[in-house]
């Protein structure tokens, strides 16, 4: 069973379809590879964009092989930009594009997926609704919870992926905060800080022990 999964309750919006037991939940890392190794091929791809990507389910059908790009960095590192050309609407004027990075590896499973599918470079690679993406979370996290015996797993939603990649950048791997605003298409800090869970006691004492 994971003991590390945060399980929070929290105050939804009005859009929400059970009001009385909205969560947030927050995934470890070995958390997020369970989730992966459950999830059934088409499934695995939008889980992976959420994980690895920080996309929204309603931008996970934007995809498009044309609109990633590979790339290697002056240190040899292997990834992939991926180019999000509608962005969510915040402000009430539109929503904004925005580009976000995923791994090598991450990018060469989607394109196989691409090929073994025979899905062209202008075709949307999870050509599905986001309604279907949120599902196939559902389906996937409900095999964990069975096979596990824990119905925290349950609790996890579409949105938590994004919001477990945000702790995971901020948090675990300290990148820059603006940085991060920039990747996950949020406009002010206050609005992403909502996502970013507190750090665990561990955490905390490893980023002491890395600035003392």
């Amino acid at each position: 069973m994971f003991h590390d999964m945060e399980v929070r309750n929290c105050k939804p919006n009005e859009s929400y379809e059970n009001k009385k037991s909205a969560k947030r939940v927050w995934l470890t890392g070995d958390e997020q590879e369970t989730l992966l190794s459950h999830a059934r091929k088409r499934e695995r791809i939008s889980i992976g964009l959420m994980l690895h990507g920080g996309l929204r389910s309603k931008e996970v059908p934007e995809v498009t092989l044309n609109k990633i790009n590979p790339t290697t960095t002056a240190d040899g590192t292997k990834m992939a930009v991926v180019d999000l050309r509608e962005g969510k609407d915040t402000r009430g004027y539109g929503g904004s594009s925005r580009k976000t990075i995923i791994p090598h590896e991450f990018y060469s499973d989607l394109t196989f997926f691409t090929d073994m599918k025979g899905i062209s470079d202008n075709e949307s690679i999870v050509d599905v609704t986001p309604r279907t993406v949120k599902r196939d979370v559902k389906a996937a996290v409900e095999r964990v919870a069975e096979e596990t015996g824990n119905d925290d797993w349950l609790d996890v939603s579409a949105h938590d992926l994004r919001r477990s990649w945000g702790h995971t950048l901020l948090v675990r791997k300290n990148i820059n905060p603006q940085k991060l605003m920039a990747l996950g298409g949020w406009n002010d800090m206050s609005t992403m800080m909502r996502y970013i869970n507190i750090p665990t006691e561990q955490e905390l004492t490893e980023e002491y022990a890395r600035v003392v």
